[in-house]
């Protein structure tokens, strides 16, 4: 049960800017997404950067190392510390539902956000408050020992 509290998806999210263009010419929407490939946090706040967005294609990751510069193929792979990669947004099927719907309305009502389902924002927000708890005390403790001692640079 104590496991439940040491999970962490140890990403980090970025939008990035709308500049890329699909084969039909329209604009791409898109999110850059950091990993840690050490330890089992997220990446510093540094990343990902909006910068990085030219660095990255859509659709693919690139590596980069501990100081924060590209890795590229001559250096070893232990000198790749955070992945960095470029993904598309698409709507979720009921976004994609409501917007089919407001656009057959002819009135000009306020659209409102497009947000994943209530019940599951619900969960992580319980999740979340649970995960303030005293209960996670140990497991974050030891979570901290364990990702330092993952993320030391190897010797």
């Amino acid at each position: 049960p104590e496991s439940r509290y040491c999970y962490r998806p140890s990403v980090s999210l970025l939008r990035a800017p709308e500049e890329e263009l699909s084969p039909s010419g329209e604009r791409v929407r898109s999110v850059l997404v950091a990993q840690m490939l050490h330890g089992l946090r997220a990446p510093p706040p540094s990343y990902p950067q909006a910068a990085h967005a030219a660095l990255v294609p859509l659709g693919e990751s690139k590596f980069f190392t501990r100081e924060g510069k590209l890795w590229s193929e001559g250096q070893p792979p232990s000198h790749k510390h955070i992945m960095v990669s470029r993904m598309p947004v698409r709507a979720l099927p009921q976004q994609l539902e409501q917007r089919a719907a407001a656009r057959s309305r002819p009135s000009p009502r306020r659209r409102s956000p497009m947000m994943p389902p209530a019940e599951l924002v619900e969960k992580i927000s319980a999740f979340e408050s649970e995960m303030g708890s005293e209960h996670t005390y140990i497991p974050r403790t030891g979570e901290r020992l364990l990702h330092q001692y993952l993320a030391a640079p190897q010797l």
